[in-house]
């Protein structure tokens, strides 16, 4: 008997070990993918959840100094913003424990490029059902707007 549970205890034992490093494997993956955002880029009129997760984990201290990465990212997020606020402040608000908040916001604060309609974009969050994370991103956009 004990000679079972000891098998069955060492079988739980190893599928959670690779249920955990196929998680931190994907999160890793995740960090500073190109291709993530290329993802989001090509899906752009289509939006969905799982576009907005893919951008979003992307965000990343690692990627502080991948500028080619740190440009695509910063355009992708704010053309979400403009086109899908009301999805993408729903993924952020579900999801604040498994992304990098302080960096999006950083990344709101300081667009690219002065072709993002700044005041538009806050509009549009305006109309927006209240909560914390939304607040928050009109702070930043208001820092934006401030800079350009």
């Amino acid at each position: 008997m004990e000679d079972k549970i000891s098998l069955i205890m060492k079988a739980v034992s190893v599928v959670l070990l690779m249920l955990f490093a196929k998680v931190c494997f994907a999160q890793e993956d995740c960090a500073c993918s190109v291709k993530n955002l290329a993802i989001v880029q090509n899906h752009l009129d289509s939006l969905t959840k799982e576009d907005v997760q893919l951008l979003l984990c992307t965000f990343d201290e690692s990627c502080a100094n991948k500028v080619e990465f740190a440009q695509f990212s910063n355009e992708m997020l704010l053309e979400v913003l403009q086109r899908r606020s009301d999805l993408l402040i729903a993924e952020i608000s579900q999801n604040k424990e498994n992304i990098n908040l302080a960096i999006i916001l950083s990344e709101f604060e300081s667009p690219i490029h002065d072709g993002f309609d700044v005041k538009g974009i806050i509009n549009s969050v305006l109309a927006l059902d209240d909560n914390e994370v939304k607040e928050q991103i009109l702070k930043a956009l208001a820092e934006a707007a401030r800079k350009l």
